[in-house]
């Protein structure tokens, strides 16, 4: 059970990353989040932590989520793709 729980601590810390990259990236677009910072953090890591979805998955779910709270605009496909190369480890 330690061991299971070494790995989970890993794994949340590495979500923290991912999360860090998102909101510096959106930062850098000029997209802002002024109000729901603390639900963003909460719905992102709920999607990153379920194992059961793939990483296309994960980054359509969080992609939607701020089309549908905040508006993307021609942003869109810009954050999909940042998202999709979050989540497979390639940033």
């Amino acid at each position: 059970m330690k061991h299971l729980k070494v790995f989970e601590e890993f794994d949340a810390d590495d979500y923290k990353t991912h999360l860090s990259k998102l909101m510096r990236f959106l930062s850098d677009k000029d997209f802002e989040i002024y109000d729901g910072t603390e639900d963003l953090k909460s719905y992102f890591f709920e999607v990153a932590n379920n194992d059961d979805l793939t990483a296309n998955e994960k980054s359509s779910k969080i992609t939607n989520y701020l089309e549908e709270k905040w508006g993307l605009y021609d942003g869109y496909e810009e954050v999909l793709e940042f998202l999709e190369s979050l989540f497979m480890d390639e940033i």
